[in-house]
């Protein structure tokens, strides 16, 4: 198991404009990596205060089952720091996107930071 250094700041693949991978034009979204391991990749977005941790399918932990309808669907969840804020989990196919909103989920663009930093969301 493989694990990086905590609060690494990344950006996007150079080979993407700012506006292609988070819909900005002020520069690659930077993501401070919290955790990188086989079964979970957790980003940090200081700027908008919140947290997504992707779980692809080879995640071996036991709460998956109950929170992801297949065991091909990678799970990201997104955690706002605000107070009392409530994490929502999307539901992503490489195929389909995310399942409940599409390609204009916000989840879609953490799997291409996922992919830009050599971590495999849909294995």
């Amino acid at each position: 198991m493989q694990t990086s250094p905590t609060r690494r700041t990344t950006t996007a693949s150079p080979h993407r404009t700012s506006s292609q991978t988070r819909g900005t034009p002020s520069g690659p979204p930077p993501f401070a990596i919290g955790r990188f391991s086989d079964n979970e990749l957790v980003l940090f977005d200081e700027a908008k205060q919140e947290s997504w941790i992707v779980y692809p399918p080879r995640s071996a932990y036991d709460f998956l089952p109950v929170r992801r309808p297949s065991k091909t669907i990678t799970l990201v969840e997104h955690h706002p720091w605000a107070p009392l804020s409530v994490s929502t989990d999307h539901h992503l196919r490489p195929r389909d996107a995310c399942l409940q909103h599409g390609l204009a989920c916000p989840a879609n663009t953490i799997l291409q930071a996922a992919v830009d930093l050599g971590f495999d969301p849909f294995a």
